[in-house]
């Protein structure tokens, strides 16, 4: 039974490889053992002087609160609480492309789905994509990489949304138990739960009332005595920037482009409007290319 003896209590210290535990009684200061360092079933549990050998190694599996959704299933922004106005985000959408912290204005930032799959777990889907935030290389050590890959249904996919006592949440991946964390130069990256503001992220809903039928870029019908120009979203007689986000408020159901938009914003013209056309306009700013 509990006696609140110096036996019965622990000290939890890194084992020094960003995955494993050591487990320290404070009454000897003697190591949690795994006899002969065997993981076999009925292995004898002692204390043991501290040797570095992996029987002295243990792992802390998160397993969440309870096995109900902690958030209603939808379209979030996911900001950073440790840096304001920073959120998830990447530089490029494609498959391995590493997740990054970004200071965005509303008209560019992404927004993700989350969707509830039982026993507690979300996936998190980038809108307008096939891409889902991922534990990079199934790994569940310390410092591991995020990234964005199309649906695996494996664990570094699997993320308990952990709500804080303070409104904010704790995105917590099976793969290892370890948490979604933010680092000084807006990296994000796996690390063993801390309490910390850098673990925190705010998840605003996306006002979905706010989504018009039409672009809020749409202007006056094209006439006969106006060009109509190849990636011209905005229909402004020019190309710059803002066809670019009309585009990929498009793809991230932030806005619906009418008819003839959607036909004016498939720039390679292969039937479709997706972030390559977004990418080919923003190429034609910088003078990379032409359309």
């Amino acid at each position: 039974k509990p006696n609140d003896s110096s036996c019965q209590q622990w000290i939890i210290k890194e084992a020094g490889d960003g995955r494993y535990f050591n487990i320290i009684s404070k009454s000897s200061g003697l190591y949690l053992d795994a006899k002969g360092n065997s993981s076999d079933n009925g292995t004898n549990i002692q204390a043991y002087i501290g040797n570095g050998s992996k029987g002295q190694k243990w792992r802390f599996i998160y397993s969440g609160v309870s096995t109900d959704k902690s958030i209603n299933e939808g379209n979030y922004y996911i900001f950073s609480d440790s840096q304001s106005g920073y959120s998830l985000d990447v530089l490029t959408i494609s498959d391995y492309e590493k997740i990054i912290l970004k200071n965005s204005s509303y008209d560019e930032l992404k927004s993700y789905s989350l969707s509830y799959i039982g026993n507690g777990y979300y996936t998190v889907l980038l809108n307008g994509t096939e891409q889902y935030l991922d534990v990079k290389d199934f790994n569940a050590y310390k410092n591991a990489e995020v990234q964005l890959l199309p649906r695996t249904k494996l664990n570094a996919q699997r993320w308990i949304i952990k709500p804080t006592n303070d409104g904010k949440y704790n995105l917590v991946s099976k793969e290892g138990g370890l948490f979604l964390d933010s680092t000084s130069n807006n990296e994000v990256k796996m690390n063993i739960g801390n309490n910390g503001i850098t673990q925190k992220w705010r998840l605003e809903k996306v006002d979905e009332s706010a989504q018009s039928t039409t672009s809020s870029y749409e202007t006056e019908p094209i006439t006969e005595t106006i060009q109509q120009i190849t990636g011209d979203v905005t229909r402004d007689g020019g190309l710059d920037v803002r066809d670019s986000t009309a585009i990929k408020r498009s793809i991230a159901k932030i806005i619906t482009l009418s008819d003839e938009q959607m036909v004016i914003a498939d720039v390679n013209k292969d039937g479709g409007v997706d972030v390559r056309d977004a990418t080919l306009i923003q190429r034609a700013i910088a003078r990379i290319t032409e359309l």
